[in-house]
């Protein structure tokens, strides 16, 4: 970069920018602010927070084929919406902020201070001690690099995952399948944010205790079935409830099998 300046004719020296500007913004114009470009031979201003956004920021969001467009509700003169970019220098402390939180960091006014917001009445109330920050920002870290933050996210949904395993298999009636979903909800999800999966997750537990109620009452539904034309080709047996057995017993029957509703068929045997 400082190469291919010197090539363009600019006179390098330690007063340099590191990250210069071609263009001088003329604010109090007739004009209003009018900016125009500067030769790349002069030494120039400092590179502009316009300017990261627009040269920077924007177009390596749209090289990378990232970059999405949004309507606002602003116009041009022509009436033309406005469309505003998602990725900005803003997204990227909305994104540091998003991740403070979700590390565990809740001082709402720290936060706005490691964005470069002003703090209420100057910082006069507070005042953010070197340890304090490195604390903080410690937490965050790990969700602040692409590979650190899916290591977290393993490690965070490993441990829903083992949780939901133990408490699977210590229920009083084990569900079949029910620790081979949650597996494979892990597998299949690990890396995503602990939100995420936990919502994941809780959606695989609920189907996989629907799916079983359902194939619970598909059985019930069968056996009573095949009762009920047990019962219509004997007209030998009969369906009593509980309390009558001891009165059949007594009249020549004798207990066949337990219905699911609690009742009972009994066969004459005499």
């Amino acid at each position: 970069m400082i190469d291919e300046r010197r090539r363009a004719g600019e006179q390098i020296s330690d007063e340099s920018w590191l990250f210069r500007s071609y263009a001088v913004n003329l604010a109090g114009s007739d004009k209003g602010h009018h900016v125009i470009k500067v030769k790349k031979n002069t030494q120039g201003e400092p590179i502009t927070a316009a300017a990261i956004n627009a040269e920077i920021i924007r177009k390596i969001a749209v090289s990378a084929g990232l970059q999405k467009y949004i309507a606002t509700e602003r116009k041009t003169k022509t009436g033309a919406i406005i469309k505003r970019g998602e990725i900005h220098p803003h997204a990227f402390r909305r994104n540091l902020k998003h991740w403070l939180r979700e590390a565990g960091v809740y001082d709402n006014d720290f936060m706005n201070f490691i964005i470069g917001h002003k703090i209420a009445y100057g910082g006069a109330y507070d005042k953010f001690p070197a340890s304090y920050i490195k604390r903080e920002y410690a937490k965050g870290e790990p969700f602040l690099g692409l590979q650190k933050a899916r290591s977290s996210y393993e490690e965070t949904n490993a441990n829903s995952a083992r949780s939901a395993r133990l408490a699977a298999k210590e229920d009083g009636l084990p569900i079949p399948g029910l620790i081979a979903a949650i597996d494979k909800a892990y597998e299949e999800n690990k890396d995503k944010s602990p939100d995420e999966f936990e919502i994941i997750l809780n959606q695989v537990i609920k189907s996989t205790y629907e799916n079983l109620r359902h194939s619970l009452n598909e059985k019930i539904s069968e056996q009573l079935t095949r009762e009920n034309k047990a019962l219509k080709a004997s007209p030998r047996r009969l369906r009593i409830k509980s309390e009558e057995l001891d009165s059949y017993l007594e009249n020549g029957y004798k207990p066949i099998f337990n219905l699911p509703s609690g009742e009972l068929v009994v066969e004459f045997a005499g």
